[in-house]
């Protein structure tokens, strides 16, 4: 099962700055020969402080060559408790 890992981090442009993170880990069920394919190596985003609440800020996209690819993904039950509702 391969495994991709990455931080989600929000910093403000207060004095003090503040921030947040949340780490996001996938984990791919089905590896074929060929590994997920994302549409940008990198996915950099501004949000402006007063950016409405469940405004979608980004999407991420992944494709494979493979045959019969079928890309799906899933929450993990603490991931479903705690964020549930925005997703």
């Amino acid at each position: 099962m391969d495994t991709y890992s990455l931080t989600v981090l929000a910093v403000d442009g207060g004095v003090p700055s503040r921030s947040g993170s949340l780490s996001v880990v996938i984990r791919v069920s089905d590896v074929t020969d060929d590994g997920p394919r994302f549409d940008r190596p990198t996915y950099d985003v501004i949000v402006a402080e007063n950016t409405p609440e469940n405004t979608v800020v980004t999407s991420v996209r992944a494709t494979s060559d493979h045959r019969d690819a079928n890309i799906q993904y899933s929450f993990d039950a603490q991931t479903r408790r705690r964020y549930g509702q925005v997703y």
